[in-house]
């Protein structure tokens, strides 16, 4: 029988050494019973979040730093300090002990003792090792307490000074989950209601009209109607992208990075399935999971395009394009746990240029009079409003479109020259997208 903190550690090596993104390990995770899948992920995704907190507590009682340790002795110093600060539930015992048998299968005695001895002293010293306050030292708190690197620690405190805590905060805590419902197949009330009377904790959502919010951490899959295609997990944010495009029956669509299908079949589901979505998306494999997602879905409007989308010829000239361009997630922390320790500033500045070579790209394709939305999962200006304004200094042709009318009244006084948002975890609830409206003017 596998065990849950065994394959955690496998996982988390494989996502130290750059091999796997931490929301996308499933090494041996379908050989574990239900309970120990939820552990094994909630170590994987909290360690992954919370590793410099744990380096920095860790190397509190170590006579040498943490990192001078074999991955796999650091790791399991890691797994078991993070059971032993913040999983309550967990008895302390049960997560020295199965560090021991971990350390015993990957190191010599002397390190067995030093796994056992160190994590004694996580739990007799756990008061003593609180990392740096906000208010005390908010650089300091920002690395040590919210697990952000120094590069952008120091950089969210310079954009949002204060608020820049609660962002950590948000930063290291578990991703809420809500649901699209599907109109091609139900409403949101009788989802509500069938989800609701199953014993599913479930509101709808305040910010889309076809949005649901689930209270806690579930297994989604499990869930009354998924196999039915009566929904689909996605943030609200995210759907709110879908509903500035605002796409209308039997029109045509280009959705560049299309996969896995979240926005594709949300668009088809506003067009009633009439019209056609040229899913463009240059990955095989990920193209047929949106493939998948259509078909549990009931989606029929949706043409597959293998295609990287610096090169849209040969598809036609488009009533709107949804551009969900690459980005540095740093809107979505808690669901890409180590895109933290992936990102950089030099990173980011060459995601900036093609992101705009994405932008010129889908400008051609689009019909005149036609509508583009631009969208990234990332809070990062040089991403965002900067090369929109690029973007439209370079195509006269093209002006900001109104958003007003596809986002809550309460959010209305957000929008920026009337065509373009930020959404911030910390103020608006919802993950950090931005979103963009572009309108490309009739011809004379």
């Amino acid at each position: 029988m596998a065990n849950a903190r065994a394959v955690a550690l496998e996982n988390l090596l494989a996502v130290e050494a750059g091999g796997a993104f931490a929301n996308l390990t499933h090494r041996r995770l379908d050989a574990l019973e239900p309970a120990d899948r939820r552990l094994a992920n909630e170590l994987i995704a909290g360690v992954t979040r919370r590793r410099r907190t744990l380096d920095w507590t860790l190397d509190q009682l170590l006579k040498h730093p943490v990192d001078t340790l074999t991955p796999p002795i650091r790791n399991i110093l890691r797994l078991g300090a993070y059971q032993l600060l913040y999983l309550e539930r967990i008895p302390a015992s049960a997560a020295v002990d199965e560090a021991v048998k971990l350390a015993r299968r990957y190191g010599h005695p002397g390190v067995v003792k030093l796994v056992n001895g160190v994590l004694r002293n996580v739990i007799r010293r756990r008061a003593s090792l609180e990392p740096p306050r906000f208010a005390v030292a908010p650089l300091d708190a920002l690395r040590y307490r919210y697990a952000l690197p120094d590069w952008l620690a120091e950089r969210w405190h310079g954009a949002f000074g204060a608020e820049a805590e609660a962002l950590g905060e948000w930063s290291v805590s578990a991703p809420h989950l809500a649901l699209r419902t599907n109109t091609l197949r139900t409403t949101p009330e009788a989802l509500c209601e069938a989800l609701s009377s199953a014993g599913v904790p479930i509101a709808p959502s305040a910010v889309v009209p076809e949005g649901l919010r689930l209270q806690g951490t579930l297994d989604v899959r499990s869930l009354l109607g998924y196999n039915e295609g009566w929904w689909y997990v996605q943030d609200e944010a995210a759907m709110l992208v879908s509903r500035c495009l605002a796409p209308k029956p039997g029109e045509t669509v280009i959705d560049v990075g299309a996969a896995p299908g979240g926005k594709t079949t949300h668009l088809a589901a506003l067009m009633g399935n009439q019209g056609v979505v040229y899913a463009v998306e240059a990955h095989p494999n990920r193209l047929a999971r949106l493939e998948e997602n259509c078909r549990r879905l009931g989606v029929t409007n949706v043409q597959p395009v293998v295609r990287d989308a610096r090169d849209l010829s040969g598809l036609p000239a488009a009533d709107r394009i949804l551009l969900d361009v690459p980005c540095s997630g740093l809107g979505v922390l808690p669901r890409k746990p180590d895109a933290r320790w992936r990102q950089s500033p030099e990173a980011i500045a060459e995601l900036g240029a093609l992101q705009l070579q994405l932008l010129d790209t889908a400008a051609d394709n689009l019909k005149p009079g036609g509508s583009m939305v631009y969208s990234t999962c990332t809070i990062s200006p040089e991403e965002n409003q900067t090369i929109i304004r690029r973007f439209l200094a370079q195509h006269p042709q093209f002006r900001l479109g109104d958003l007003a009318d596809c986002l809550p009244e309460r959010w209305r006084g957000d929008v920026e020259d009337g065509g373009m948002i930020q959404l911030l975890p910390q103020r608006h609830g919802v993950d950090g997208f931005f979103i963009a409206k572009l309108r490309k003017e009739p011809t004379a």
